[in-house]
């Protein structure tokens, strides 16, 4: 999800600094395969240059061209960098990103079902990626968007696309009812105000586990912090950290084919970290003197959740995309 992060902030700088909106479109990928940029508009494959759109992907587009009924898009300030918008009359690839809006917003799941996150913004079921959002889970989304007509948010740590309202119901609806997840922001930043987050996520017996551990950074690149500030807040590699909650983010203990995070939140209250990002650990228990000596600082520490860990990131690396299926 580095990757994507790092495509998807390069996207809104880029945004952010055109001189003529006018003159630029902003589109996304929604198909659920890589679109190869070619070096002309055509669909011959001899026209590929090496470089491709990955699906959910975002591009600024400063020129359309139509040949044969097939739509050409040519990508923002690159002479011979071309992506086809559709196959046919009937396949589109590419969708214009309508109403955008960019910046950090905290957005909350307001259904009562699961999500499944979409690698592109799209309904459907094709596009559903490992990921999945629970009931009353709070996120930041960094860009808000119509894509043919429906509302699509797209989550700051990566993950991918979320939809707004539920899937079936006609474009114009906006009844709360049938609403999967609002915008939160002005209630959990209030000027200066500082949100208790304690008092937000109460303990339990097994959703969370309420307690107190050092960990260590072990990941070469600063840690985004999540859910105490707009921007979030960075734990910086080999940094010493106090953690008094542990909790997965779908609430539950992780079982076979559901992949699930274990977030650390941090004592000092800049918010939660995850202990694992695609696959990679982030975080080790202990504090790092005590790992180099060989000693172990975890001596209070859950033998649950350690062994819940670690079967975490066994199953991470096992699970396919295929595999998670999403209620929402």
């Amino acid at each position: 999800m580095q990757r994507a992060r790092k495509e998807n902030q390069d996207f809104i700088e880029e945004w952010l600094h055109v001189d003529d909106v006018a003159k630029v479109t902003p589109y996304v990928s929604i198909s659920t395969n890589p679109i190869g940029i070619r070096r002309k508009p055509s669909l011959k494959e001899d026209c590929m240059i090496g470089r491709i759109v990955e699906p959910g992907s975002t591009i600024l587009v400063d020129r359309v061209l139509e040949v044969d009924g097939i739509r050409f898009l040519k990508l923002l300030g690159e002479d011979n960098a071309w992506v086809f918008e559709n196959t046919d009359a009937q396949t589109y690839v590419m969708a214009e990103m309508r109403h955008l809006e960019t910046g950090l917003r905290y957005h909350r799941v307001v259904c009562s079902e699961y999500i499944s996150i979409r690698k592109a913004p799209i309904y459907d079921a094709a596009a559903k990626s490992r990921f999945t959002m629970g009931p009353a889970e709070l996120c930041v989304i960094d860009v808000k968007c119509q894509v043919r007509g429906w509302k699509f948010l797209r989550l700051a740590d990566g993950r991918g696309w979320v939809f707004v309202m539920r899937p079936g119901i006609r474009k114009d609806n906006t009844e709360l009812a049938n609403m999967c997840l609002k915008d939160v922001d002005d209630e959990i930043v209030h000027g200066q105000q500082k949100v208790e987050f304690r008092s937000l996520l109460p303990a339990t017996n097994k959703a969370v586990e309420v307690g107190l551990w050092t960990y260590t950074v072990i990941s070469p690149k600063p840690v985004l912090a999540l859910g105490a500030r707009v921007f979030g807040a960075y734990v910086l590699p080999s940094e010493v950290v106090k953690v008094d909650k542990r909790a997965y983010d779908l609430g539950e203990d992780p079982c076979p084919g559901v992949a699930q995070v274990l977030w650390l939140h941090l004592q000092d209250l800049r918010g939660w970290v995850p202990l694992v990002d695609d696959g990679e650990e982030l975080l080790v228990l202990g504090a790092k003197r005590h790992l180099r000596g060989g000693g172990d600082e975890g001596a209070g520490v859950s033998a649950r959740m350690l062994k819940r860990a670690g079967s975490l990131r066994a199953s991470l690396a096992a699970i396919s995309s295929e595999e998670i299926v999403g209620v929402a």
